[in-house]
């Protein structure tokens, strides 16, 4: 059976090689952010540094680091596919360390193309997998491996990179390592505090005290959310559907088999807990994130979600100690074909969206200012689940150069914010008609456009011109 190993993998990894564009919803803006970098010598008059002790920058740091050799389309393109690689080896990594079966290994990679990716949680998606190695390592440190010292050098690197990925992923490993090593006194060593407290000391305090020079921390601004009781109950409902494609009801259905197998599993075998207590640590710890880390509930992206996905491999590693038979590995190959080819018809049927918005690119002159007015901003028939095009001018930037109508450099917790001098004022991200009717939108040269425009607002596009109208896009210009 490993012998297909690497061929599944390939072929997850194959919308990497033929899409254009990917439907990751805040990935254009990352790509931005990482252009406007590249290119600062463009951008110092309307950009501001701000990325170091700064978190959710590690996107950032990995494609201009690459970007010195490849194009940064490229590099995306390994940090995404380092993400599927890395989640299943990790997890694989996970299952041995835990005496699991490895063949459930591969059922990791139902989630490679997660919550997290798809929103364009950029950082939190590489964390996941690197969280789980962390686990897998802190395991084999407690075991007494004499490569000890080799763990806690790799344990600093890992605190490292997950903080850089975002100061959530690090608040929770970070929580749960402690836990881990109060609970196990017998094998701790005080040294084994060393890569959480290295990470802390040089990154974590800095980066904290950066913040309470301007204003609020972020992290005491998130824990003074309120967290409602009917949030909790729709965390518990809607859980299958925040593990990855929210409209694909042939991989929510193998979610929720696996998911509650995994629970009948656990209820006719409550030993397990005590025989595998790191992995019960760990879960009640994820489980208490789910369901209760502070987050604004009123808004379309709540931080508790993003730990769905972990708590998903967690109930697989519980059915790897406990099942085992070759019908099972059969179904377990089974399952994963089927996400497979229903993964790619999807992504190859977006694909279509992808090529004509390029063509609308490609004719459009370079340098010039450009901000999209989504009327409908998912594609038709909706594929995914996610408001898709929502940050697509980006790409033009990508391509031609010029300023974005929206970008994240507005918000002060950002690497790159902009200076007062910034030629373009802040616009409304999910309902840009409202910022830019009745006079700003004159601020702009090309306006991209989706689904049937409002009525009140055809009078202003009347007073355009449609430069070119590609399958479901059209681009305008403002007239002088």
């Amino acid at each position: 059976m490993k012998r297909y190993y690497f061929l599944i993998i390939f072929l997850y990894l194959l919308p990497i090689f033929f899409l254009t564009y990917f439907p990751f919803v805040d990935l254009p803006q990352h790509l931005h952010f990482a252009y406007v970098l590249n290119n600062f010598s463009n951008y110092e008059d309307y950009f501001e540094k701000r990325i170091f002790p700064m978190h959710n920058t590690f996107h950032l740091f990995f494609n201009t680091v690459l970007t010195k050799f490849l194009p940064l389309d490229i590099s995306n393109r390994i940090y995404i596919g380092l993400i599927i690689i890395l989640t299943f080896f990790s997890f694989y990594y996970f299952l041995t360390v835990i005496n699991g079966e490895k063949i459930f290994s591969l059922l990791s990679l139902l989630v490679a193309y997660n919550y997290n990716l798809f929103w364009g949680f950029m950082g939190i998606a590489f964390a996941i997998p690197l969280i789980i190695f962390l686990f897998a390592l802190t395991i084999n440190l407690l075991k007494g491996n004499k490569r000890e010292n080799l763990i806690i050098i790799l344990l600093t690197i890992l605190f490292i990179i997950i903080f850089l990925c975002h100061s959530l992923t690090f608040i929770y490993s970070f929580v749960s390592y402690l836990i881990i090593l109060f609970l196990n006194k017998k094998s701790f060593r005080i040294k084994y505090l060393l890569p959480p407290l290295i990470t802390i000391i040089f990154f974590f305090i800095p980066w904290q005290a950066q913040q309470f020079q301007r204003e609020e921390s972020e992290i005491i601004a998130q824990f003074k959310e309120s967290i409602s009781l009917k949030a909790i109950y729709q965390n518990f409902l809607n859980f299958w559907e925040r593990l990855g494609i929210k409209t694909d009801n042939i991989i929510l259905f193998f979610f929720k088999t696996i998911t509650l197998l995994a629970i009948f599993i656990l209820i006719n075998n409550p030993q397990i807990f005590k025989k595998n207590k790191i992995l019960s640590i760990i879960s009640i710890i994820t489980l208490s994130f789910y369901f209760f880390f502070p987050g604004s509930y009123t808004e379309a992206v709540f931080l508790n979600e993003r730990f769905a996905p972990l708590i998903f491999l967690f109930l697989i590693a519980y059915l790897s100690l406990r099942l085992k038979s070759q019908i099972l590995d059969y179904l377990i190959l089974a399952t994963v074909i089927i996400n497979i080819i229903d993964l790619n018809i999807r992504f190859f049927m977006f694909e279509k969206y992808n090529k004509d918005f390029k063509k609308i690119i490609e004719k459009l002159e370079p340098n010039r200012k450009v901000v999209g007015i989504f009327y409908e901003r998912k594609p038709k028939p909706d594929l995914f689940g996610y408001d898709v095009f929502l940050h697509f001018p980006c790409y033009y930037q990508l391509k031609k150069g010029g300023l974005i109508g929206f970008s994240f450099a507005y918000i002060r917790y950002s690497p790159l914010i902009f200076k007062e001098n910034y030629p373009l004022e802040r616009i409304d991200e999910w309902f840009p008609y409202r910022s830019l009717f009745p006079h700003r939108y004159k601020e702009y040269d090309y306006i991209f456009v989706t689904g049937e425009i409002r009525l009140s607002d055809e009078q202003y596009f009347r007073k355009m011109v449609l430069v070119d109208s590609v399958g479901i896009w059209r681009v305008y210009s403002v007239k002088e």
